[in-house]
């Protein structure tokens, strides 16, 4: 009905697996867990440093340092790795190759009816009713994902279809029809 529901936690799981793809490598393939590639912490590949195989995003995890499974994790290891390779003409057995540092930006997420959260120690405000420093809530929350997700999306064409996405499921509703 769209009354305020009280709680102390709210977990939420999810499942992170490797794709098949990764699933399908043999087991001499060192892998951790959900079966996602093990790296250093250069984003090498376990038991492959001096051969040049890098690893990164969804597909690897740092048993020393694990990432979130998040586009900005990947997204940041992306171009770590781009200026290694750029800059270093032996990247995986170089010694001043500097390890990979993730710096957490924040979180988002949209909760709908208009409403979501940003998590940022960037934000120096307080957050909507009442809430912790750094902690943003409410139609300015919302407002800021959606700018997000715009500007993130790649595509010139993806940018002029998702604002009209949007306002397709704002008059007729979200369309949750199986063919």
């Amino acid at each position: 009905d769209g009354s305020p529901l009280h709680f102390g936690l709210c977990v939420w799981s999810t499942g992170v697996k490797a794709v098949p793809l990764i699933q399908s490598l043999p087991p001499t393939i060192p892998k951790g867990r959900g079966g996602r590639l093990l790296i250093d912490d250069r984003l090498r590949l376990m038991g492959q440093e001096d051969k040049g195989v890098f690893a990164l995003g969804d597909c690897a995890v740092s048993e020393s340092k694990p990432l979130p499974c998040l586009a900005q994790a990947a997204q940041q290891q992306a171009r770590y790795l781009g200026s290694v390779l750029n800059r270093y003409p032996e990247p995986h057995t170089s010694p001043e190759v500097p390890p990979f540092q993730y710096h957490h930006l924040g979180s988002m997420a949209q909760l709908g009816m208009w409403k979501g959260v940003v998590d940022s120690a960037k934000l120096d405000e307080e957050g909507k009713e009442g809430g912790r420093k750094g902690v943003l809530t409410g139609l300015t929350a919302f407002l800021l994902w959606r700018a997000a997700y715009w500007t993130k999306s790649v595509s010139w064409a993806n940018k002029m279809l998702i604002p009209m996405f949007w306002l397709k499921s704002w008059i007729f509703g979200r369309d949750i029809s199986r063919f």
